[in-house]
């Protein structure tokens, strides 16, 4: 639509008197439906995603706390293999300062729990715990994952 001096111009080579002003209010915002179906679509997608949203925190943290248990029986492993192989072996792990020391925790702090063989760190604002058995002769030290002291989502 080509608007020349007052008159449109629309298909046909017609001409129609309409006033600058109609022409330009015809083209104007959204109406009330619009706006109110656009905050439906958006309720209902939130709605949806929230939950997913909370579920994926948890399972990121669950998912960090397996990887840091990963990483302390690795660590028992790696003591122990060296253990048996050099002549100046590390000291056996027996607890969980030493575990902690002797493992790259990448910012994870392992520390005593309240029992005498409980570990316990921090992922995020939620406590992790898992035991402790300390390395002998014949193996390495283990992690074991109590699954009733670990966090519930």
């Amino acid at each position: 639509m080509d608007i020349i001096k007052g008159t449109a111009i629309i298909s046909g080579m017609k001409r129609h008197n309409i006033s600058y002003k109609n022409a330009c209010r015809a083209k104007a915002g959204f109406t009330l439906i619009e706006l109110i179906m656009v905050m439906v679509i958006l309720g209902i997608l939130s709605a949806i995603a929230i939950p997913k949203y909370i579920d994926l925190q948890f399972e990121a943290r669950a998912a960090t706390a397996n990887g840091v248990l990963g990483a302390a029986a690795s660590s028992c492993a790696i003591n122990y293999a060296a253990g048996q192989t050099k002549q100046n072996p590390p000291e056996p792990i027996t607890n969980c300062t030493l575990l902690a020391n002797s493992m790259d925790s990448s910012g994870v702090i392992i520390s005593p729990g309240d029992a005498s063989q409980e570990c316990i760190f921090n992922v995020d604002g939620s406590d992790f715990i898992f035991s402790l058995t300390a390395e002998t002769e014949s193996g390495p030290c283990g992690v074991i994952k109590d699954e009733s002291k670990w966090p519930l989502p």
